[in-house]
C-alpha cells in the first residue's frame, strides 16, 4: 500500500486537471467524444450514466460523503456494472495491487467496487492512462475534474515515489 503523505495530500486538494461545473459543461467541450472514460466515485459515475455516458471503467464504493447510497442508486450502478471486481483500499492510501492491476483493468473495462476509500484510486488510473483517456472525479462543492493522464503522470509518479 502506498501511503499518501501530508505534502502529497495538500497537492491533491487542488484539481489535477480541468475543473468543470458539471457534466453538461464538459460535454460541451467535447471531453467525452472518442475517449476512454474512467469515472472515480459513485456520484460522478451516476451523473455520467444520467447523461448517457457509460464509463469504460467506474470505481465506486456505494457511498457518498461517507453515507450509503440508496438502494435505487446502487441498483443503477449494478445494472451497468453487475460483475464489479473488488479491491481493498485503506483511507489515505492507494492500493499497490490496484496500481499494479490498473493497466489490465483499463484494457478490459468494467466496474471496480472498493472496500475502503475510492477517492485516491484516481492516481492508479492516471498512472496507467494513455493519451486520449479521461479520468474524471468529483471536486467537493466545486464540480468535476477531468484529467488527461499524460499531462500529469510524471508529477504523480514523483509524489508517490514510484
Amino acid at each position: 500500500m502506498t501511503r499518501i503523505g501530508p505534502k502529497t495530500r495538500e497537492f491533491l486538494k487542488k484539481p489535477l486537471g480541468k475543473l468543470y461545473k458539471n457534466i453538461k459543461s464538459a460535454k460541451g467541450q467535447n471531453q467525452f467524444t472518442k475517449k476512454r472514460i474512467i469515472a472515480i466515485g459513485d456520484i460522478v459515475t451516476l451523473r455520467l450514466l444520467g447523461s448517457r455516458i457509460v464509463p469504460h471503467v467506474a470505481v465506486f464504493d456505494y457511498q457518498t460523503k461517507r453515507k450509503k447510497l440508496t438502494k435505487n442508486l446502487i441498483g443503477k450502478i449494478k445494472k451497468i456494472f453487475p460483475k464489479a471486481r473488488k479491491y481493498a483500499n485503506a483511507a489515505g492510501t492507494v492500493s499497490n495491487r490496484l496500481i499494479k492491476d490498473a493497466k489490465k483493468i483499463m484494457k478490459r473495462g468494467g466496474g471496480i467496487l472498493v472496500k475502503g476509500e475510492e477517492d485516491l484510486t484516481a492516481l492508479a488510473f492516471i498512472l496507467s492512462g494513455r493519451s486520449g483517456d479521461r479520468v474524471i472525479y468529483g471536486q467537493p462543492n466545486k464540480g468535476i475534474v477531468i484529467v488527461s493522464p499524460n499531462k500529469i503522470k510524471r508529477k504523480i509518479r514523483r509524489l508517490l515515489g514510484l
